[in-house]
């Protein structure tokens, strides 16, 4: 893996000064750190960034969008990478801006020559691998939920490697088999089919994501959601925005869950981020390419129950002039002592 991005080591640094303000050669994270990961697909940064509709593709509606992770964010709970109005840039690392190549640069830490989204799978080790097998993790205690049929072609270098459940496939839980919720999805994902080919609906990924939190508390969680895009390319701005005030909902249930398992929610993690941006006016913004350079602007969201990731701010903001894609991995490694 290559180097990691000076801006990480920036961002790593300045939280170790916080936390141990008489010296630290290297961050630290005890044995106890969880980290629940979750990607939005196609989520342009001006909406999450800005928390309201775009007054050009929406009129007379001005609700937040983002109302809960931005209140988290006021109380000193939440970090922002990426706020393009304060020149806090954060970027996709595969030109291509598309997002089969954007997710292998995310669990790579590094950008592959994939081009579309029809590339085969990721050839080295990803960042889910590294962290399984060093960390001895079995089935309950990382686990992939993911709407989009092609996640499975950026989590893992070696297929069946990572505990997951992809698109429209039933769901047997290692030590819950016939657990109420799951059973409620298996049976009723394949009647709910949505207007668009390859990825199920969002609930039903998000259901059994939570359910397994829930009786397993795992140590690595990953939760890919992608109606948000699906409506975007239908060129949809209303049933868009409104998946977007879905996932805020779903994100304030979930951290609620994770701060009421006690021993749990107290050393966990949560980042929120996007595969990519898009087009900036009513024409483009459906639309996400190379071609359109807006479209490779992301944001990034990390949230703890201690408010520990936000002392390094007093306004909650990472204060770094750029980050990419590739910095992800490293991160989330550190938070588990792997680098």
């Amino acid at each position: 893996m290559k180097i990691m991005n000076v801006n990480i080591l920036l961002f790593l640094s300045t939280l170790c000064f916080v936390l141990f303000p008489e010296g630290a050669h290297a961050l630290s994270f005890d044995g106890n750190t969880n980290v629940i990961f979750i990607t939005i697909d196609g989520v342009r940064w001006q909406e999450f960034i800005n928390n309201r509709p775009d007054k050009l593709l929406m009129h007379g509606d001005h609700a937040p969008i983002f109302k809960f992770l931005w209140d988290q964010k006021e109380k000193g709970n939440g970090v922002i990478v990426g706020n393009r109005h304060k020149k806090d840039r954060m970027t996709v690392s595969n030109i291509h801006n598309l997002s089969l190549p954007a997710y292998q640069s995310i669990f790579l830490g590094e950008a592959t020559d994939c081009a579309s989204n029809d590339c085969s799978s990721v050839s080295k080790e990803t960042f889910l691998e590294k962290i399984k097998d060093e960390l001895e993790l079995d089935e309950t205690q990382m686990g992939v939920f993911a709407s989009w049929n092609r996640i499975g072609r950026a989590i893992e270098k070696t297929k069946g490697n990572i505990h997951s459940n992809i698109e429209f496939q039933k769901y047997i839980d290692p030590l819950y088999p016939n657990d109420e919720v799951f059973n409620w999805v298996n049976e009723n994902q394949f009647k709910d089919v949505p207007l668009w080919h390859g990825s199920r609906f969002d609930k039903y990924t998000y259901a059994l994501a939570l359910r397994y939190l829930e009786l397993h508390h795992p140590k690595f969680l990953y939760l890919s959601l992608v109606d948000s895009d699906e409506w975007g390319h239908l060129s949809d701005y209303y049933n868009y925005i409104q998946t977007l005030r879905q996932y805020d909902h779903w994100l304030e249930q979930l951290f609620e869950r994770v701060k009421r398992i006690k021993g749990y929610g107290e050393n966990t993690i949560i980042i929120v981020t996007t595969d990519h941006g898009r087009g900036k006016s009513r024409l483009l913004w459906p639309h996400h390419a190379a071609v359109i350079p807006s479209s490779k602007y992301v944001w990034m969201y990390l949230w703890d129950s201690n408010g520990v990731l936000s002392q390094m701010k007093k306004n909650g903001e990472i204060d770094l002039k750029k980050m990419e894609h590739n910095d992800i991995r490293p991160m989330i490694e550190s938070f588990f002592n792997l680098n």
